[in-house]
C-alpha cells in the first residue's frame, strides 16, 4: 500500500540511492504506477524526487521522474519549491521531451500566476516547436479564461 509510510520511505531511499540507477528508475516507475491510490503527496517523497530533477544525469529517470510528479500532483497543488523547480526546468532543461512533460505539468496546476505567464513566454521562443505551440495555446487560453485581477 504506498499510503503506507514504511513504503514511502523506501521508495524515498530508492530514489536517493546515487549508485543504483536501476533503483532509481523502478522506484520512480513504482510512484508512477502507484499515485491513483496516493491518498496525498507525500512530502518526503516529493523532495527526493525533487532531487532526481535536480542531481540525475539520466535523460529517461529525470523524464520518468517528471511523469510520476504530473501523475500524483494530479489532485494536489504543486509545492513553491518545485514549481520554481519546474519553471526553471522549461528554459534549462535539454530534452525536448522532458520540457514538454514540465510545461504539461504547470499547465495543469498553475494558470493563474505570474510566474506561469512569464514561463510560457519564454517557452513560445523554445527550440522545439510542440512546446511552442503548446505555451501560445496555454497562453491563449489563460488569456480568455483568466481575468487579469486574478493574476498574482
Amino acid at each position: 500500500d504506498v499510503n503506507d509510510a514504511r513504503i514511502r520511505s523506501l521508495l524515498s531511499r530508492a530514489l536517493q540511492d546515487e549508485d543504483n540507477p536501476g533503483g532509481r528508475l523502478r522506484a520512480v516507475r513504482a510512484v508512477s504506477q502507484a499515485s491513483p491510490r496516493f491518498s496525498d503527496p507525500d512530502p518526503a517523497l516529493v523532495e527526493a524526487m525533487e532531487q532526481v530533477l535536480r542531481t540525475e544525469d539520466n535523460e529517461g529517470i529525470r523524464l520518468q521522474t517528471v511523469k510520476a510528479l504530473r501523475s500524483i500532483h494530479e489532485q494536489a497543488p504543486l509545492p513553491q519549491s518545485l514549481k520554481d523547480r519546474m519553471i526553471g526546468m522549461l528554459t534549462s532543461e535539454k530534452s525536448p521531451a522532458i520540457r514538454i512533460e514540465v510545461l504539461q505539468i504547470l499547465a495543469s496546476s498553475e494558470m493563474a500566476s505570474m510566474e506561469w505567464r512569464n514561463a510560457l513566454q519564454q517557452a513560445r521562443q523554445d527550440s522545439n516547436p510542440f512546446i511552442r505551440r503548446q505555451a501560445r495555446e496555454a497562453l491563449q487560453e489563460m488569456e480568455s479564461t483568466t481575468p487579469l485581477e486574478k493574476v498574482r
